[in-house]
């Protein structure tokens, strides 16, 4: 069988099942993440037409930075892709988002009998990590439903900003 038959099945399967998609720890967002970021959603455009395989994105305003370095403008968060299992569940225009991001969008391109991604749109686009659970709504300076450990809860902004940058910090002197 054809690695790109195999591979369109597999796709099919996730798609099909895309409810099974299973939440990474709070550490593993972390280090997946390229930028985690506070920002406000300003508009939302639904009509792309799967330039650079995003079908919808969101322009974004970028409130503070926790992790990584962003350039370009205006930045866009990829909110529906050729792939569904990484899209978010957002974005809603003047409401606030906590993302765990990589920065592009993810393009299926196929040649000859394979198939495969890549990433294009470096400087405009961030992509969530862990699909709906790379993305959290921030209410009245509270992140909203986010897991740090067993049980989703409701915590302070702040409050995570510092645990965050506590992980990024055991993290890098774990690798040193």
């Amino acid at each position: 069988m054809p690695r790109s038959l195999v591979f369109l099945l597999l796709f099919w399967c996730s798609h099909a099942f895309g409810g099974r998609l299973l939440e990474h720890s709070f550490e593993e967002k972390i280090s997946e993440a390229e930028v985690i970021l506070l920002v406000k959603v300003l508009e939302v455009r639904r009509d792309l037409a799967g330039e650079d395989g995003v079908y919808s994105s969101a322009a974004l305003e970028v409130l503070d930075v926790i992790k990584g370095d962003i350039s370009g403008s205006p930045l866009q968060l990829v909110m529906s892709s050729a792939i569904p299992a990484a899209d978010p569940k957002c974005c809603k225009v003047d409401s606030e988002y906590l993302v765990f991001a990589r920065k592009g969008a993810t393009r299926l391109v196929v040649e000859d009998e394979n198939i495969r991604t890549e990433r294009v749109g470096l400087d405009r686009y961030i992509s969530v990590v862990n699909g709906r659970f790379g993305v959290f709504s921030v209410e009245h300076e509270y992140v909203v439903d986010i897991r740090l450990d067993e049980k989703a809860e409701s915590i302070g902004y702040q409050v995570l900003r510092d645990c965050v940058l506590k992980v990024i910090a055991r993290q890098r002197i774990g690798k040193g």
